[in-house]
Formats: structure tokens, sequence, C-alpha cells
């Protein structure tokens, strides 16, 4: 169990670098947050935020740049987890699949997996940086992205609510002990027990400044170990049989 709580420490920092074409002012705004060290001081946080909430949706494809674009400002911030958004999004929607999950509902998971760390724009950079272990009041102040994310980046744009129990349940464990409700089993909604898996997985399988990235095998031993307890049992049976391929295939 020690692994697993490692695991849990690790997954605190936010990421993916991917390139968009500016269709909008958000979009413009978000590119330029992308590309300045500065652009996450707290004034650009909420001009990026208050540009994102009066965003006008005109389409699914203007919906995915607007979504991969506000992940961006996130996952930019730190080199070692550059991409991981893209990545929990490709591995959730291929377990979505896995489960035959309807054409509709498998997009809507692939979307709020791109901004399951959303919140982290409301955590100060010192704790998003910090490479050793958080204190309990720097880890009592991490476990409020959630909650963030959902409340106070989601929830003005109503073109993102079908988002919120994603972004806001990804951190929530079959057990309950996972944070900020301590939801347990079934009354964690399906698609955040899906992203839950592809954070984990992915966060595993990644190089850290403190370790080198485990291989599949060593990230499906621990997500076996977890199965019943932090993830959904049955679902962790049905990623580890898709795990092998994901880095071929997706």
């Amino acid at each position: 169990m020690y692994i697993l709580s490692l695991a849990n420490q690790n997954l605190i920092k936010a990421r993916l670098a991917h390139n968009n074409q500016v269709k909008s002012p958000f979009l413009q705004q978000a590119s330029l947050a992308k590309i300045k060290k500065d652009s996450f001081e707290k004034s650009k946080k909420e001009e990026l935020i208050n540009q994102f909430h009066s965003e006008k949706i005109v389409s699914s494809e203007h919906l995915l740049d607007v979504v991969s674009s506000l992940a961006a400002t996130i996952d930019a911030k730190d080199t070692y987890t550059k991409g991981h958004s893209a990545a929990v999004s490709r591995y959730a929607e291929a377990l979505a699949r896995a489960i035959d999950l309807p054409a509709d509902e498998v997009e809507r998971i692939k979307l709020g997996a791109l901004l399951h760390d959303i919140g982290k724009i409301g955590i100060p950079e010192h704790i998003l940086r910090k490479s050793d272990m958080l204190s309990d009041d720097e880890w009592a102040i991490m476990k409020q992205h959630p909650a963030i994310g959902a409340d106070k980046v989601l929830k003005p744009n109503k073109s993102l609510h079908d988002l919120i129990p994603i972004v806001k349940y990804h951190h929530e464990h079959v057990d309950g002990s996972g944070y900020p409700y301590g939801l347990k089993g079934d009354d964690i909604p399906l698609s955040a027990r899906i992203v839950a898996i592809a954070d984990a997985y992915h966060a595993l399988i990644s190089d850290r400044p403190y370790r080198k990235g485990l291989s599949v095998q060593k990230a499906c031993e621990i997500l076996k170990m977890g199965a019943g307890v932090q993830w959904d049992k049955e679902l962790v049976r049905k990623f580890i049989i898709i795990a092998p391929s994901l880095a071929t295939n997706i």
C-alpha cells in the first residue's frame, strides 16, 4: 500500500501541451498564457478564467479547441508532466470504448479527462511546483482543486456543465477514502471512476524528477493492488487488458 500512497502524492501536478489554431479571444488568451512564464500570476489566471466564462461555444470543434487550450494552460507549467491531460484523455476514451459506452458518453469522458486537473489553476504556484512531499496544510489546499475546477471554472459556462462530475469526483476512491467528498462505490459517477484510473496509470508510467516512469507491467500491478480500494475493480480489470496496446495504438 506504500506504493499506492506514493502514487497518490505524485498526482499533484497538472499538464498538457496541445497545439490549437487560434479561433477566438479565449484561444488567443490561452495561447499567450501557455508561452509566457509569468502567465500564471493571480491576475493572469483571473483574466484567463473570465475570458473563458464569456466564451460562446459555436460548434463541437470549437468546444474541443477551448477545452484543449484551457487544459494546456495548466499542463504547460511543468516539463515533467507535459502532455498528461492529453494522455489521460486518450486512456479514458479507450477504457470507455472498451466497456461499450455510447459514443456521446465516450466523447464527454474524453473532454472531461482533458480538464480533470483544471482546478489547479486556482492552486498557488509554490505548491504546484514543490518537488518534495507537501505539508499537511499544503495538501489540504491541493485537495481543493477538484471543487475549484468544477465550481469556479466550469460551472459558470453552461456549455461545460456535463463535464463537472468528472472534474469534481476524479479523486474519489471506491472505499470512501478519497477527496473532496469521500464518496464510495457507485456513488462516484462512472465517468469519474474511468478518469481516475487513466489519471493514475499515466502518472505511474511517466518520468518524474524523483523517479523514472514505471513499466506497463508494474503500473498494472499497482492498479491491481488498488482495485476495490482506490479504483473500481471491474474497470481496472478492463483497463489492464487494453493497457499494453495503448502506447502504440493511441
